[in-house]
């Protein structure tokens, strides 16, 4: 303990035991980044002390989330929360305390645990002055008030990972995204309807690194469908992961047409990628694929 409070740069820590508390109250101040992993809740009753220099905080599998919100509102300058917390009901979404503007500072967002509500989510983004990277689930689509909400945010993000339950409306707002947002980096989206991507306006995130998509084709018309979508990820010059995966399970069986995902083979417009130069992998999960040598070949791509 003597020699980490000798480290006067230290500006990062995780905290994994209920046992180091004591050294953390002398280093608390102190830091820029603090990681919280499986403890008790109740070991955070704090003396009257502030954490001006916090600015990034992660916490994970917390065992109570009953007095946490007490430790938060002293970290004032909060610019990334990671809330990994599956006790989320327990008090937990008073982390809606972002909505009256405790955190000012906050531009990043991640809380990837589905009991999150449409309510929920608007009340998060008005409390959030400016977004870059948001990562939330969501037990129903996102309504007008939230889109709006959230294009507000287009110029401004890098991150968006959005895992709506209802199938298949995120495919406008997925189109709107990608074809709204320069600045976008990483991007997952579920139950994507091919056909709104390929009839959508060209693609403007040409920054983008990482694609997870889940589309969803007619099986009757994908011949043409999909060397129009294939155009769109084309735009992505600086692409290194593409990832497409088919969730079967999930279809909406009043849409039972859409059954299939992308086919990876030349004749179906594989080619239309080769401009992507910096891909690396292509990874392709739950789906049957007949993909030859040629199409390994033609790509140089590393298939998952």
């Amino acid at each position: 303990m003597d020699t980490l409070l000798q480290l006067h740069s230290l500006m990062d820590l995780e905290l994994c035991k209920a046992g180091v508390l004591e050294l953390f109250w002398q280093l608390g101040t102190r830091l820029q980044r603090l990681g919280i992993f499986n403890l008790s809740i109740t070991v955070y009753q704090s003396p009257s002390m502030e954490f001006p220099r916090l600015k990034e905080l992660d916490v994970c599998f917390l065992r109570s989330v009953s007095t946490f919100q007490e430790f938060m509102s002293r970290c004032q300058n909060l610019t990334t929360i990671r809330w990994h917390v599956t006790a989320y009901r327990e008090g937990s979404y008073d982390l809606v305390r972002i909505a009256s503007g405790a955190w000012p500072n906050l531009h990043s967002f991640c809380a990837p645990y589905p009991e999150a509500s449409e309510d929920d989510i608007f009340r998060i983004m008005s409390g959030m002055q400016r977004i870059t990277c948001l990562h939330l689930d969501c037990s129903s689509t996102l309504q007008p008030g939230t889109m709006e909400l959230l294009r507000q945010h287009f110029s401004s993000l890098t991150t968006l990972i959005l895992d709506l339950e209802i199938w298949p409306s995120p495919s406008p707002i997925t189109q709107d995204i990608l074809s709204s947002c320069p600045l976008l980096e990483g991007c997952a989206f579920h139950h994507i309807d091919a056909t709104v991507i390929s009839e959508g306006e060209p693609w403007v995130c040409t920054r983008l690194r990482t694609l997870f998509m889940d589309l969803q084709f007619d099986p009757s018309t994908i011949s043409d469908i999909q060397p129009r979508v294939f155009e769109q990820i084309a735009r992505l010059s600086q692409l290194e992961h593409l990832k497409l995966w088919d969730r079967k399970a999930n279809v909406d069986r009043k849409v039972a047409r859409f059954q299939t995902t992308v086919d990876l083979r030349l004749e179906n417009g594989l080619d239309k990628l080769s401009t992507l130069r910096s891909l690396r992998v292509i990874e392709f999960m739950e789906t049957t694929q007949r993909m030859g040598e040629k199409e390994i070949e033609e790509h140089g791509v590393r298939a998952v």
